[in-house]
């Protein structure tokens, strides 16, 4: 949290009218409290944006991770999950896995076929003839 003295919230307004003056575009105002960001908002010309600074800036970022609560456990105050996702991610996961581990997938829909020209006799072929010979099936020789 910044800006939680007089002094503190006043060299944060000096320093942005004067970051504004030297030509930045924008200015990220993170962690303070919303009266500030909404006097410095008001103040400037160019757009803010907030993190944890309230709802007056011109523009809002978060973390995705956040957005969508991928890590279990709490927020952080200024964050909201619009979406499950970390649940949901995991049950998928475990899902995918014992798909996996019960043979269910892949299935041949979800595999590559020989091309056209290379039937499956002469690839067993090769196979046998490779492995009398000691050879891996992977280098032809």
């Amino acid at each position: 949290m910044q800006a939680r003295t007089r002094e503190q919230i006043q060299r944060l307004i000096e320093d942005a009218l004067v970051l504004q003056e030297t030509g930045v575009f924008s200015l990220v105002l993170e962690g303070i409290p919303w009266p500030v960001a909404r006097v410095v908002t008001e103040l400037l010309e160019i757009p803010t944006i907030g993190i944890g600074a309230g709802p007056h800036c011109d523009g809002q970022v978060q973390v995705i991770a956040d957005l969508l609560h991928l890590l279990p456990g709490p927020l952080p105050r200024h964050s909201r999950p619009f979406l499950e996702a970390g649940e949901l991610i995991r049950d998928v996961l475990a899902r995918y896995a014992e798909a996996v581990r019960s043979g269910e997938f892949p299935t041949m829909a979800e595999s590559f076929q020989l091309p056209k020209e290379v039937d499956l006799a002469w690839l067993e072929d090769l196979a046998r003839r490779l492995a009398g010979q000691g050879q891996d099936p992977g280098h032809e020789g």
